[in-house]
Formats: structure tokens, sequence, C-alpha cells
């Protein structure tokens, strides 16, 4: 999270002319990654070693990329206060080259609220459905619990899709446009997830899913730091919040409800949080001035 958090401040400092575009596909190749995780977890509870070994591999990956992270040279958005001046990659407002900026929130204009929430609604699907569409696919679908784990790489790689092939879209539409259509296709995949009783149908929900769930944390994000008047790594910060409150508390909320009424039943929270999320932006949306919104090449 910490280098998540670095990382995309600087993606949006650097490529200030089209942040929705760094942000999106930097968050495309880490999904991509991502996709071996529910995949490599699968075969190893088929083969009958379980979940444990897989997840130990995370410990010498981390070690290596902690390696490759120090040997690289810092980039000109990304270097250390006080080494910095003024480059050719800077955004033309000299807020962003003072050394010393103010960290208040009042700094984040009604556009960035809106965008913060709506961000907030897509972390939380994205979290809900990751954590729980394996016990759904296995209840109503009769799969077994490795086919499901290995079902769940089809939410992943739709993310990853979309992610990568998001700049099509951000070439011809308004990013902040595109939040709420993402929001809109998340609901499809998901009444296809929701309402599926074989498997492959339930596979097919989870890909359409992840298609509009993967543009949301980075496009809303990176709207917001955009708008941002002040420090882009105090905006992370508040990002960094709310994206925390979503994973930590959303999840729960489902197990809870699925305590109570089955997870079938408790799904029902995805579209609820959808519609807050698509609201949001649309106000968001609303809110945008022309100096604020993020630059779109037709």
């Amino acid at each position: 999270n910490m280098a998540i958090a670095a990382a995309q401040a600087g993606l949006v400092l650097y490529h200030w002319r089209k942040p929705a575009d760094a942000v999106t596909t930097a968050n495309g190749l880490g999904t991509l990654v991502g996709l071996l995780g529910p995949v490599a977890i699968g075969a190893g509870v088929a083969a009958g070693f379980g979940w444990r070994p897989v997840v130990l591999v995370t410990v010498p990956m981390s070690v290596v990329m902690a390696v490759v992270w120090l040997r690289m040279p810092a980039s000109r958005a990304m270097t250390p206060r006080g080494q910095s001046g003024p480059t050719r990659a800077d955004p033309p407002r000299g807020a962003e080259r003072t050394g010393v900026l103010r960290r208040s929130l009042d700094q984040l204009p009604a556009a960035g609220w809106w965008f913060l929430l709506a961000m907030l609604m897509g972390v939380a699907i994205e979290n809900a459905t990751t954590f729980w569409a394996l016990p759904l696919m296995t209840e109503r679908t009769g799969a077994g619990t490795a086919v499901a784990a290995a079902a769940v790489a089809a939410f992943i790689g739709g993310m990853a899709t979309s992610r990568l092939i998001s700049w099509w879209f951000t070439a011809r539409y308004p990013p902040s446009l595109l939040v709420i259509v993402a929001f809109g296709v998340t609901a499809v995949g998901w009444l296809a997830l929701w309402l599926a009783t074989v498997p492959p149908v339930a596979i097919l929900g989870l890909a359409v899913s992840g298609m509009g769930c993967g543009l949301l944390y980075p496009f809303a994000s990176s709207i917001m730091l955009s708008t941002a008047r002040g420090s882009k790594d105090a905006a992370q910060g508040l990002v960094m919040v709310a994206l925390g409150t979503a994973v930590g508390v959303v999840p729960f909320l489902l197990g809870v409800l699925a305590d109570a009424a089955g997870v079938h039943t408790a799904f029902l929270l995805i579209p609820a949080l959808a519609a807050m999320g698509a609201a949001a932006a649309w106000l968001g949306a609303m809110k945008l001035s022309p100096a604020t919104a993020p630059v779109v090449q037709r």
C-alpha cells in the first residue's frame, strides 16, 4: 500500500496531461500479475497441497521486488523533496514546485470528494466480489472449491483486460463519464453471476463484472487526484484511507449479511454499492470545471 500510494501520486504528477491513462495502465499491469494468484491457489487445492504453499511464495517474491525497487533510479516526479526542480514533465502550476505545500482538506473541491466516494464504492465492490464469489459459486452452481477458486481469475482477468485497453476509451470519452458506465457494466456482470446456476455462466458474469470494476478505482482516484489544488501526496493519503475503509469494512459487512440471510441474498449489497457509486460519479462530473477536468484528446 505504501508503494501504491507513492507511485500513484508520482504517476499523476508526471503524466499530468492524461493521468487516468497512466494510473489505469499501471493498475492493469499489476492486475495482470495478480491473475497468477487464484489460478495457483486453485491448482494447489486440486493437487492436494492446499493453499499454504502457494501463499508462502509471496515471501521470496517480496524480497526480489524490494531488491529490484532499490536499484531503480527515481523518476523526476518522485525525487525526494528538496532535490527536484522544474522539469518539462511538471504541471504548469507553481503549487507543485514550491517544495512546501499545504495539506489541508480544503484543497480538495467538491468534485474530488464525490469521486473519492465513487472510488470507495468501486474498491468495496472489487473486494467484496473477490472475497465472496467463491462461496457463492460453490453454493449456487455446485462447483468444486478448486474450480471456484480458479474461476475468480475470470474476475481479475476482466479487470486486467479493461485496464490495459482503457486508453482506447479515454481517447474518445471523458474519464468521468467512463466511471459511470463502468458501474453499469459491473452491475450487468453481477446480475449474470447472481442468477447463474451453472459454472460457465457464473464465470462469464465474473469476467464482465471484472471488466467494469477494473476501471473504477484507477479512473475515480486519478480524477480525484487531478482535482486536488495543492499537494498530490496529501490527496493520495485520502485515497488510501478510503481504500483501507472499503477493504476493511465492506467484505466483513457482506459476511455478516451472509451469516444472517445467506451469501446469495447478501450479494444484493453489490448493486446497492454500484448505484451509490454511479450517483457519486455523476454528481462529481457535474462539479468538474474545465480547469480541473482531466484532458481528453479526440
